[in-house]
């Protein structure tokens, strides 16, 4: 079961819900100090087979998983990070991932 820490987040307004938005893709730490961007593709078919993904609050020195989950306004999957996640551990909070080239 492969643990993967990230470290940035991209989100997209809900087309339905005003200000809420989604997080769609998330870059991850890889050892060596590389990132690895994953698509809302990837991250399903790693999470459909038992990949874990989680950030981490460094003010409270606590993990929080992350999960799949459908919003009630639009339908669409997105990520969220559960719910006892520490404030700079959610992944709304975490910056943007940088754009690709």
């Amino acid at each position: 079961m492969p643990l993967y820490q990230i470290i940035s987040a991209t989100s997209q307004p809900c087309a339905l819900a005003g200000r809420q938005t989604h997080v769609i893709g998330v870059s991850t730490a890889i050892v060596g100090g590389e990132r690895r961007r994953w698509s809302m593709t990837e991250i399903v078919k790693a999470l459909n087979n038992c990949d874990v993904f989680y950030t981490v609050s460094h003010r409270e020195k606590s993990v929080a998983l992350v999960e799949l989950t459908c919003c009630v306004h639009c339908q669409r999957i997105f990520l969220r990070s559960r719910a006892n996640a520490a404030p700079d551990s959610r992944l709304e909070q975490l910056p943007p991932c940088p754009p690709t080239t």
